[in-house]
């Protein structure tokens, strides 16, 4: 959200004489010191979800304050939205859905009619990705495919790493403790979503010639609980190999950095839009390992070079073989992926953001 309002809405040459009002679905003290500032940059007025009541009263209370209201933009779609919206519909001249994937393809199905009421109430809904476009039309039921919009985020990182991989050598020791191991990146974030449990059996499978090689690293920073850390922290324990439970938060630059100190990135969450994480991992030249549940189209379109399983179990024997080839299975990866520079950046890809207000 912070690279979306720098890039979109505070972007000199957006010319508009319009007042931003933000409504932030959480307290305060929820968001960062660089967030609120940028935040206080941008926005007229700030309006936070008040613990003590429900989304929907605080959000009337914003949008009666702020009415007449041109555009209301939700990103990330809640449930909890379609109340208050609904019932100042009316103050409203435009109202614009946008999908970020897990408030889509992880919504219970008891939940459908309720979205699809939301969706015929608004006039656009962005579903930047094929996988988003497609739930929306076979299982929401979309009729007016006309109010579908397909702006893409950006990636912030994509662009760092763009800037750092044709500079110094990326030190390994920003993740291991040793330059010399080679570094697995399991998963994108901390929810149990992302299967890493699965993933960290199949790699305790590997035979120790190749399995004394590697280096683990989880980047577990958002969305990790506190029992869902202890189970992992006991699955690494019992896998035999050295890790990093990374819990810290970083600045684009130092994903970048990460990015490129990794070698190979395993992938296997349930469900998927289109994350940036994969992409970014892709453009530092790693070998992605990708379910093959989770298709994206730019790997087909771009000739992207990926390596996929059907069942976790299948992980082993492709690890080792990626092992046993490394360097020839990057070089693989970095003769096709220039592309994603231009295709991810946001410097290309803000004006279609624009256009929809």
């Amino acid at each position: 959200m912070y690279q979306y309002v720098k890039e979109v809405l505070l972007d000199c040459d957006f010319k508009t004489d319009k007042q931003y009002y933000f409504f932030h679905s959480g307290n305060a003290s929820a968001i960062s010191k660089e967030y609120m500032q940028l935040y206080e940059k941008v926005a007229y007025k700030i309006y936070y979800e008040k613990p003590y009541k429900r989304t929907n009263h605080s959000l009337i209370y914003a949008l009666d304050d702020a009415s007449p209201i041109d555009v209301v933009h939700i990103q990330y779609v809640k449930l909890g939205y379609l109340k208050p919206i609904r019932k100042k519909r009316r103050l409203i001249q435009k109202v614009i859905l946008t999908a970020w994937g897990s408030d889509f393809l992880r919504l219970d199905n008891r939940f459908y009619s309720k979205m699809k009421k939301f969706i015929e109430m608004v006039d656009v809904v962005v579903a930047g990705t094929d996988n988003l476009r497609n739930f929306a039309i076979d299982t929401l039921k979309i009729k007016n495919i006309d109010k579908l919009a397909a702006p893409q985020f950006g990636s912030p990182i994509i662009e760092e790493i763009g800037r750092l991989k044709h500079g110094e050598q990326t030190d390994k020791n920003k993740i291991s403790t040793s330059s010399k191991k080679i570094v697995i990146a399991c998963g994108y974030n901390g929810k149990p979503e992302q299967q890493h449990i699965n993933i960290i059996r199949a790699l305790s499978e590997i035979r120790e010639v190749y399995k004394s090689q590697i280096f683990l690293h989880l980047p577990v920073a958002y969305g990790l609980s506190d029992e869902y850390c202890a189970l992992l922290t006991t699955e690494l324990e019992k896998s035999g190999m050295p890790y990093k439970l990374d819990k810290k938060f970083y600045n684009p630059k130092e994903m970048a950095e990460i990015r490129l100190a990794t070698d190979i990135f395993i992938h296997g969450q349930t469900t998927d839009a289109s994350s940036s994480s994969v992409f970014e991992y892709i453009y530092a030249d790693v070998v992605v390992i990708n379910g093959r549940w989770l298709q994206y189209h730019e790997v087909d379109d771009y000739n992207l070079s990926i390596k996929e399983f059907n069942e976790f179990s299948e992980i082993t024997n492709i690890v080792e073989d990626v092992l046993e080839h490394l360097e020839e299975e990057k070089k693989k990866v970095a003769n096709s992926n220039e592309i994603l520079l231009t295709t991810r950046s946001w410097s290309n890809l803000k004006y279609a953001w624009q256009e929809l207000y």
